[in-house]
């Protein structure tokens, strides 16, 4: 059994860390709080193609915001993107730069496009787990508050009696959480919601570029 959350977290996360494509952050910063796990399952072959081509420039909140707005958008003219991110030419003609030089939109004189998600976005799915072992019911409200930028919002409670496992499995199915118990020799996921598709926000682009830089070293 586990005596503090962190073996709790440490045990789940060494689960976790045996599964082929896949990244793990603890503790990421969201900007809405910090999720004791984030799982990002990834498309190597989209990961192998973005790390070749080099490039040094930053990737900050503004270009996840930009990318957000041009996501599933055909092609505009910049000053449209401009207008929404709230900057002047200067900036913008600097954003546009950047997100080239990386290869994320295409630029035809004053239009641009993102390109194909399958030319950049590696990101698969995002998991994210709330650990607890106590306190059943403000970890699901914990998980609940990820919905907006994960496929999946879980739970995770070590082996629990027959009456509160049924307490907490009634509650995670009216938030939409999903729910993982973990017992010394084995971890049991019982999925009441299934979301696969992936969300467009601002941290999923954030994370993308993430993935790229730290898988490539």
């Amino acid at each position: 059994m586990f005596n503090t959350e962190k073996e709790l977290v440490d045990s789940f996360v060494l689960h976790e860390s045996k599964k082929k494509n896949t990244k793990i952050f603890v503790e990421l910063e969201t900007n809405y709080g910090r999720p004791d796990i984030v799982v990002v399952k990834y498309h190597p072959h989209i990961i192998e193609k973005r790390i070749e081509k080099k490039y040094d420039s930053p990737f900050s909140r503004i270009h996840s915001y930009a990318l957000t707005f041009l996501y599933n958008k055909r092609w505009i003219r910049t000053e449209k993107l401009r207008d929404f991110l709230n900057v002047s030419d200067n900036q913008i003609s600097k954003i546009v730069i950047n997100l080239e030089s990386r290869g994320l939109i295409e630029k035809r004189s004053h239009l641009i496009k993102i390109k194909k998600n399958e030319d950049i976005l590696a990101v698969k799915s995002i998991k994210c787990v709330e650990a607890k072992l106590t306190n059943w019911k403000y970890v699901i409200e914990q998980a609940e508050r990820h919905l907006w930028f994960t496929n999946e919002s879980l739970v995770l409670l070590p082996t629990l009696s027959e009456d509160i496992l049924f307490k907490c499995e009634e509650l995670c199915k009216k938030t939409g959480v999903n729910l993982i118990v973990s017992g010394n020799k084995e971890v049991t996921t019982k999925v009441y919601t299934n979301n696969k598709k992936l969300i467009n926000t601002p941290l999923l682009w954030e994370i993308n570029e993430r993935l790229i830089k730290e898988l490539e070293k």
